[in-house]
C-alpha cells in the first residue's frame, strides 16, 4: 500500500514548534550552571550541569533568584517545565482527538446499509473510492496504515476509514460486514486479499456478499478457474478481477477493433503484461474470426519469442528487441507493411506519450492518417484528451487514444456490472428448467464453480 508520512493528518506537528524553545531553555539552563559562581552551584562540571538541567524539566533544584543567580537559569527554571506541561497538555489532547475520530467512524460505519467495503488504500483502492464516490455510493474503507496518503483524501471526500488489519475478523465486523453489499480488497498483494476473502467466510453475519480481490498475478487466477466447486460458503459470490483483463475489454470495445481487415496488423510498442493480455484477448474475440489470421509485431527491450509460442497457431507473432523512450528508435516496423492499429504499453508515462507522437508523426509523414495509435495511461486522463483534441483531423477521429485509467478500469460499472450477473442468472435458471441430465453445470447458482 502507498504510504508516505508527510500525507498524515494526526502528527506532532506541535513539537515542531515546542522543540527550538526546549533546546533554547535546555542550552540556557547548562549555560547557566557552568557560569554560576553562587555556593551552590560553583565549580559545575559540563556532566552536572546537564544531569541538573534534566532536573529541572521537573521542577527539581529551580530555587533560582534574580541578581543572585544566573538569569540563564533564571529563566531556564521557568521555561523547561512549561514546555513539559505544554507536551502533556498536546499529547493528552492528540489522545482525546484520535479516539474521538475513531468513534466517529465507527458510529458513520454503524449507520451505513448496503455499503461498499474497500480494504486497502493504495493506487486501485484509491481509485476504487473516487469512482464509488463520484457515483454517490455509500462506501467504508479500511487501511492498515493511518498515515497513508489515501486516508487524508477519504477524510476529504467524507468516507469514513477504519485503520487495522482487514484480514482481522473484529476489523471486518466494525466496518459493517454483516450489513454491507460487496467488499473490494485491493492491498497490492494477492495473498493478502485472498486471506481476506477467507476471514470473510468465517463470519457466520458475512452472507450474499459479493467478493472483488484485485489478482495480479495470472497464477492465481488460473488456479481459482481451475477448481470444479464452489470455493466459498455462505453464498458469497468471488469475483476476483485483474486490471489489466478489465482493460483489455474495454479497449477492445473501442470502434477502431470493428469491421477488421482479413490480414489485421497489430504493433505493440512495449510487451509486458497489459500487451500480452490485450494480444490474448483480442484473439479470443474480435478477431476470433473464421479465415482471419492476425500478425501481430511485439517490440519490447526485453521481448521474448519462446515464452509466447503457443499464440503462433492463432497470430502470426514477430518480436523485435528495441527501446523506446528519449532515445531515436527505428520506425522501419512502420513501412512495410504499415500497421492498422498500433499500441503503446510502455510503463513510463511521459516515455509512453512521447512514443505515440513521435510514432503519430511518422505515420503521417507515411500519410497514413487514419491509423488509430493506443496509448496506456494510469492516470494524466486530461492530458490524453488534450492531446487527442489537438492531434485529432476532421475525418480521421481515432488518431491518438489514450486508454487504461485506473478510475474506469475500477468504476462501479466495471467491477459490479449488476445487469450482466443478473442475466447469467437467468440464464442458469432457463437452463436448469429446460434440461437434464448428469451435467456439471447443473447446479444451483450458489454451488457453480466460480469459473
Amino acid at each position: 500500500m502507498d504510504s508516505s508520512e508527510s500525507g498524515g493528518i494526526y502528527r506532532l506537528k506541535d513539537w515542531y514548534f515546542l522543540t527550538p524553545f526546549a533546546l533554547a531553555g535546555f542550552a540556557l539552563g547548562v549555560w547557566g550552571f557552568l557560569s554560576c559562581t553562587s555556593t551552590s552551584c560553583a565549580n559545575t562540571t559540563l556532566s552536572n550541569a546537564i544531569f541538573r538541567t534534566l532536573l529541572l524539566v521537573i521542577h527539581v533544584g529551580a530555587n533560582f533568584n534574580l541578581g543572585t543567580d544566573p538569569l540563564q537559569l533564571v529563566i531556564a527554571q521557568f521555561v523547561l517545565p512549561f514546555i513539559l506541561v505544554l507536551g502533556t497538555i498536546s499529547a493528552g489532547a492528540r489522545l482525546v482527538l484520535l479516539n474521538l475520530r475513531h468513534d466517529v467512524q465507527v458510529a458513520l460505519i454503524r449507520a451505513m446499509r448496503g455499503h461498499v467495503i474497500v480494504c486497502g488504500l493504495g493506487a486501485t483502492g484509491m481509485e476504487a473510492v473516487r469512482a464509488l464516490s463520484a457515483k454517490a455510493g455509500k462506501i467504508a474503507a479500511i487501511s492498515l496504515d493511518p498515515a497513508n496518503d489515501g486516508v487524508r483524501e477519504c477524510e476529504q471526500l467524507g468516507v469514513p476509514v477504519m485503520t487495522g488489519d482487514a484480514a482481522l475478523p473484529k476489523m471486518l465486523t466494525a466496518a459493517g460486514i454483516s450489513r454491507a453489499h460487496a467488499v473490494v480488497m485491493a492491498t497490492g498483494s494477492d495473498a493478502r486479499n485472498m486471506e481476506i476473502c477467507l476471514t470473510i467466510e468465517t463470519l457466520p453475519t458475512a452472507r450474499n456478499l459479493r467478493l472483488f480481490p484485485e489478482i495480479r498475478g495470472p497464477w492465481l487466477l488460473e488456479t481459482l478457474a481451475a477448481q470444479r466447486k464452489p470455493i466459498l460458503g455462505n453464498n458469497l459470490q468471488l469475483h476476483p478481477f485483474r486490471t489489466n483483463e478489465i482493460t483489455a475489454r474495454a479497449m477492445l470495445r473501442h470502434p477502431a477493433f470493428r469491421n477488421p481487415t482479413p490480414s489485421p496488423t497489430l504493433l505493440f510498442i512495449g510487451f509486458g503484461d497489459l500487451a500480452r493480455t490485450i494480444l490474448r484477448q483480442s484473439l479470443l474475440s474480435v478477431y476470433a474470426v473464421p479465415g482471419l489470421r492476425v500478425r501481430a509485431v511485439c517490440c519490447d527491450a526485453a521481448a521474448d519469442a519462446q515464452a509466447h509460442a503457443p499464440w503462433r497457431q492463432f497470430a502470426s507473432v514477430e518480436f523485435h528487441r528495441q527501446s523506446f523512450g528519449a532515445s531515436a528508435a527505428d520506425w522501419s516496423l512502420l513501412r512495410e507493411p504499415p500497421p492498422d492499429i498500433v499500441i503503446v504499453t510502455l510503463p513510463d508515462h511521459d516515455a509512453a506519450f512521447q512514443t505515440a507522437i513521435a510514432i503519430r508523426n511518422e505515420l503521417d509523414a507515411l500519410q497514413r492518417f487514419d491509423t488509430p495509435i493506443f496509448v496506456r495511461i494510469r492516470s494524466q486522463l486530461r492530458l490524453g484528451g488534450l492531446l487527442h483534441k489537438i492531434i485529432t483531423l476532421p475525418f480521421c477521429p481515432y488518431r491518438l487514444i489514450s486508454f487504461g485509467d485506473l478510475g474506469r478500469v475500477v468504476s462501479p460499472d466495471a467491477l459490479f456490472d449488476e445487469q450482466l450477473d443478473t442475466l447469467a442468472r437467468a440464464l442458469h435458471d432457463a437452463y436448469l428448467a429446460t434440461s437434464s441430465g448428469d451435467s456439471p453445470a447443473r447446479l444451483p447458482w450458489a454451488n457453480l464453480p466460480e469459473h
